[in-house]
């Protein structure tokens, strides 16, 4: 949008000695136009995949426009996504796509272009040829760069780099060892390196790096990061986030599947990577899962044998204790609030599912992470009022500082979106029925906002 702004000089000028000759001026006197790009405000979507059909036999990448509660169905020429592919870099959306012609391959989709069949969304990685094609998952954004992983013969990963052609090296393959592969799961970002969970010839599923400033070199980069378990034991490092600047995951060793911590500024021992606390006494698991950052703080859902599983906090800036991590118990006892919390975050606030045994059935619970844990924070939402429960799923931050999830009524799963800031009402949180109906399984909520 451009817009023109004409500047006035006003009779004010005659005060001043007048217009440019010196003569009084009385009326206004236009004396430069200045054209300038005023952009419009940003705008955002949440994008994630559904049923394309009431069949539901193949998903649809679909779109909710906040400022008209309204969602669309991405038209393209793609027959299937796979839900768990969905990302966004360099402000396009990436995901894999599936058609008839070349199986998967992956896609790219310009929100803020016109959507035009063959052009936007279009393919344009396709890493086998033909009606086999092979899938692109565990997406990851970071530092200019692509990444995902693929399985062919074995689980591998790659970095593709969108500014440049697609080539025999575009996506790069990286380099693991013959008979070595990469297991299932999103890579990180960590210090200007990648890490995942990969599997040696001689050794089992350990933490593995990759530096994309060096030559793509097996057994030299990426490299095994420290053999935590020799032989075919496995560390299984999963669940990654960084916070602090360290590295932390599920890990396994002797203590079952705990906390881990791996620091890279200090160099791999028989302390780093290290386990964090032993949540769950001896060689039971505490098995944490749902990782999430809020500033320098680390929420996650684990098990333990005194509060069952419950969602925590961990601050990596004090001393491992008794109350560190600190355990959210919503239900007081051995029983836990359940499992599988979704655990998220949204600006300053910490969104999961809990069961408080309170008769409220199982719900969306809120804690204001600025905020001390107290009666009434973390806060449940009785969305389905009363003993039913709204078994909210896929918890996900959308919009900046709102929560996207699903709620199942009995007979359809809903899209909602949530705004914390907003009293519980009949419009809060939105709830949105499937484009197709009772028998639609929204999931994968990303947010993008228009440049």
């Amino acid at each position: 949008m451009k817009v023109t702004i004409k500047t006035l000089v006003l009779g004010l000028l005659a005060a001043c000695g007048g217009g440019p000759s010196g003569q009084a001026v009385d009326a206004p006197l236009v004396v430069d136009s200045v054209v300038v790009d005023a952009k419009p405000p940003p705008h955002s979507y949440v994008f994630f995949t559904d049923c394309a059909t009431e069949a539901c036999n193949a998903q649809k990448l679909y779109r909710f426009d906040p400022a008209t509660n309204q969602v669309t169905a991405v038209a393209g020429d793609y027959q299937d996504v796979l839900a768990r592919s969905l990302v966004v870099h360099h402000n396009k959306l990436y995901f894999d796509g599936r058609t008839a012609a070349a199986g998967d391959a992956l896609w790219v989709y310009d929100p803020a272009a016109p959507t035009v069949a063959g052009q936007n969304p279009a393919q344009v990685v396709d890493l086998v040829p033909g009606v086999a094609g092979r899938s692109f998952d565990y997406l990851l954004s970071y530092n200019d760069a692509l990444y995902f992983t693929s399985e062919g013969a074995a689980r591998q990963l790659y970095r593709y780099d969108d500014t440049q052609p697609v080539s025999a090296s575009n996506p790069l393959q990286l380099a693991m060892p013959l008979d070595a592969n990469v297991d299932s799961g999103t890579p990180a970002g960590y210090n200007g390196k990648v890490y995942f969970e990969g599997r040696g010839a001689d050794t089992g599923f350990e933490l593995w790096v990759y530096d994309p400033t060096q030559p793509n070199v097996v057994d030299v980069n990426p490299h095994l990061v420290r053999d935590t378990q020799p032989g075919q034991s496995s560390l299984g490092p999963e669940q990654f986030a960084v916070v602090a600047g360290k590295l932390y995951f599920n890990g396994f060793g002797n203590e079952g599947h705990e906390l881990w911590v791996y620091d890279s500024a200090a160099a791999p021992s028989g302390n780093n990577p290290r386990i964090v606390i032993d949540l769950f006494p001896g060689a039971s698991d505490a098995y944490p899962a749902e990782l999430t950052v809020v500033g320098n703080t680390l929420y996650f859902e684990a098990q333990s044998a005194t509060v069952g599983r419950e969602v925590w906090k961990y601050d990596p800036a004090l001393a491992t204790s008794a109350s560190n991590p600190l355990v959210l118990d919503v239900a007081p006892g051995v029983a836990g609030s359940a499992s599988g919390h979704f655990v998220a975050s949204a600006g300053a606030r910490v969104g999961f599912r809990g069961d408080g045994n309170n008769g409220l059935g199982s719900e969306l619970w809120l804690l204001d992470s600025d905020q001390a844990i107290a009666t009434g924070n973390p806060r449940q939402f009785d969305l389905a009022a009363g003993p039913p429960s709204s078994f909210p799923g896929d918890i996900t931050g959308c919009l900046q500082t709102r929560f996207c999830f699903t709620t199942y009524n009995g007979t359809a799963t809903l899209l909602n979106v949530f705004d914390p800031a907003l009293p519980l009402s009949a419009n809060n949180p939105i709830g949105l029925a499937s484009p197709v109906g009772g028998a639609g399984d929204p999931s994968t909520f990303v947010t993008w906002t228009s440049e």
